[in-house]
This record gives structure tokens, C-alpha cells and sequence, in this order.
């Protein structure tokens, strides 16, 4: 995760979507992030167009549960978004 966070700073202009809970969310070190959300995945599921409006963002998202992060990943690109990246978890540390 530091590594992938590392990456996205040096890259600038991006949307780190939160897949989790809003309890989960707040709980950890993604919340005080200035370009992090907290979007639940079935709300991304439910609505992808009205919550994300600019296609061309890069978009990365991350979930403690990697299934919901690669459906969104696909529903996402299914919809015409084009630069979405999904943050693996492969620590507990966020």
C-alpha cells in the first residue's frame, strides 16, 4: 500500500476511492487524504455515472475485500471510465 500511495503523490492528479464502510473508512490512515473518498461499493455499484462525472480521471480504488474492488474496477470501465486502477491489499496496514 505505501508503495502504491508513494506512486499516486508522484503522479498528482487522481480520485482514491474507498470501497469500504463509512465506519471502515473513518478508521483508517485513507480518510485524512485530500483526494481520497469514501464511496460504498454497492453506492458505486448502484450509480457509477452520478457519482464520478469526469471519464478521463484517473481513478484508483481500493477495498479491503479485492473482489469488490476488481467489480468495481469492471463496472467502472464498463461505463466508459478509462484510467481505473485497483490498489491491492496485500497488508492490513492502510
Amino acid at each position: 500500500m505505501e508503495k502504491a500511495m508513494a506512486y499516486m503523490e508522484y503522479e498528482g492528479d487522481f480520485l482514491l476511492i474507498d470501497l469500504d464502510s463509512p465506519e471502515v473508512f473513518a478508521a483508517s490512515s485513507l480518510s485524512g487524504m485530500q483526494n481520497a473518498v469514501n464511496i460504498p461499493y454497492q453506492q458505486l455499484i448502484d450509480d457509477p455515472i452520478l457519482l464520478l462525472t469526469d471519464k478521463s480521471s484517473m481513478i484508483y480504488l481500493f477495498s479491503e475485500d479485492d473482489d469488490c474492488s476488481q467489480k468495481a474496477a469492471m463496472k467502472l470501465t464498463s461505463t466508459g471510465y478509462n484510467s481505473v486502477t485497483r490498489i491491492v491489499n496485500d497488508t492490513d496496514n492502510r
